[in-house]
């Protein structure tokens, strides 16, 4: 009886099998890039694009160090694009009299250790991916003076 049973059973899954219908289906999306925007800030406040920020700082016969520069962006982006930053400081000169005097002391680019130069892939809102200050040793023999260091910062995502 038992291989009677065994032997129905086997016929009807065999017979449901052959009048079985079946379909396979495919689901697809599409997730649009967005377009990156990344900013510059200094110590949380934003710098506007060619903006001229003037800093006060220690005076120069200090040492001396700023806050923190960071570079903030906003993307979606499936593969890491590259960011590239270029930092170019001059050393800090005055005019004294009628002649422009140079201290030879130049801020040093003090850079993050978790800096990337690729970005990570997925959706990111306001991620720090680069961050920076500068640091300088005074001299206090220095001739008194309004004394300036120009320092420019270019910085892109291609």
């Amino acid at each position: 009886m038992k291989k009677l049973f065994s032997l129905l059973f086997i016929s009807i899954f065999i017979i449901s099998n052959i009048f079985a219908k079946s379909a396979q289906v495919e689901l697809i999306t599409n997730i649009p890039d967005t377009e990156i925007t990344y900013q510059l800030y200094y110590n949380d406040e934003l710098l506007a694009e060619n903006e001229q920020k003037v800093i006060s700082v220690n005076p120069l016969t200090e040492d001396g160090e700023t806050l923190d520069f960071t570079i903030l962006a906003t993307y979606n982006k499936r593969k890491g694009d590259t960011l590239s930053v270029t930092i170019t400081p001059t050393s800090f000169k005055a005019t004294v009299g009628s002649s422009v005097y140079d201290s030879e002391i130049t801020p040093n680019v003090i850079y993050d250790s978790s800096n990337k130069t690729k970005l990570d892939s997925g959706r990111h809102v306001d991620k720090k991916i680069f961050g920076f200050h500068f640091e300088w040793e005074g001299d206090e023999n220095l001739p008194a003076g309004n004394y300036a260091s120009d320092i420019a910062i270019n910085y892109t995502i291609e």
